[in-house]
């Protein structure tokens, strides 16, 4: 299934980012997400799942996640 990603800085925190991700029909296993996201320096701080119904559409699934560098440095 196709994977969408939208990142949004945190205003007045230049170290954090807060990253929504998008998948069809399954929740995403934070067990796949978390090493590939920490193999980017980020440190993922909370995360929280909701399922979306659009009418005449399968699910989708949004992860909302809270990360920051690992090493404090701003996010680029």
């Amino acid at each position: 299934n196709p994977l969408a990603l939208a990142l949004h800085p945190v205003e007045g925190q230049p170290h954090r980012i807060q990253l929504r991700l998008f998948h069809r029909e399954t929740p995403l296993a934070l067990s796949d997400v978390l090493p590939r996201l920490e193999n980017l320096g980020l440190r993922i701080i909370s995360e929280a799942s909701y399922q979306l119904l659009p009418k005449n559409c399968l699910p989708i699934w949004l992860s909302e996640l809270s990360a920051e560098s690992r090493d404090g440095q701003p996010i680029a």
